[in-house]
């Protein structure tokens, strides 16, 4: 852990189960070429209405129809390549924190999951995320935040999955995922040893492909913490673990994938 490392001392990562910000460079390969679930999303409704996620810099990583670049953006972000070939959920969230989480359990330090996390992760755990609504998963995150003050919790939010209207419910879920993170952010507002990322998990696209099957492309990721008075450009990292890295770096647990951006976060 570096010096610095040690100023976070609790972390929340808030993985956003079929989000992607555009095609991979081997997305042909795929069946994937041309998408890119938020743009996509957003032109086919005819725009998002998502002002926190625009605050913190999601319409920086792609042009978002109803989405600005944020100037400066409060979060640092960044776009994530998956180097797998798995493109579900479970394979993207083990190669994000599966890691970092391991490494916890091993150091007997703790690690909450909310919602589909640990079954993503192939943890046991009590926790009824088949029954979980979103409004239930934000609650518990919501709740987790204010008494957990120090380790990680792994928190994920369906988003693409499962949603019976097509592109027009995704749309829908936008608003729902933007009142999310607002709430969560709210928790550490005034926590300067508190940090929050939200990922995507598993990108889905369903404006022209089977979205069932996932869809190859970058994942989003904004690093927020009131410790940080504004965001930096992450630039295209080459993994998902890098995430982990950072996370790892932060508590104290050595990973062997991935590379750390945290010096980045409190430059």
């Amino acid at each position: 852990m570096s010096d610095n490392a040690s100023i976070f001392q609790q972390v929340t990562v808030l993985g956003v189960e079929g989000l992607g910000v555009g095609a991979l460079l081997d997305a042909q390969e795929f069946g994937s070429r041309g998408a890119n679930t938020l743009a996509n999303i957003a032109t086919y409704v005819g725009g998002l209405e998502t002002p926190v996620l625009e605050w913190l810099g999601l319409g920086n990583l792609t042009s978002v129809r109803g989405l600005q670049p944020a100037d400066p953006p409060a979060a640092s972000h960044g776009r994530l390549a998956h180097d797998g070939t798995e493109l579900d959920p479970a394979s993207a969230l083990q190669a994000l924190v599966g890691q970092v989480v391991e490494g916890l359990q091993q150091l007997d330090q703790p690690v909450t999951m909310i919602g589909r996390a640990a079954t993503l992760l192939g943890v046991e755990s009590d926790d009824d995320a088949a029954t979980a609504t979103v409004d239930d998963i934000v609650e518990s995150t919501f709740d987790a935040m204010s008494k957990v003050r120090q380790g990680l919790i792994v928190s994920v939010l369906p988003l693409t999955n499962d949603a019976p209207g097509g592109p027009v419910s995704v749309g829908r879920r936008f608003a729902r995922l933007d009142a999310a993170v607002s709430r969560l952010l709210d928790n550490i507002a005034d926590k300067d040893n508190a940090i929050v990322f939200v990922v995507g998990v598993g990108a889905a696209d369903p404006t022209a492909f089977n979205a069932a099957s996932g869809t190859r492309e970058y994942a989003p990721v904004l690093a927020y913490s009131p410790a940080v008075p504004s965001g930096v450009d992450l630039g295209t990292r080459v993994a998902l673990a890098d995430v982990g890295a950072t996370v790892g770096e932060i508590l104290g647990v050595d990973v062997r994938r991935g590379s750390s951006f945290f010096a980045n976060l409190v430059a």
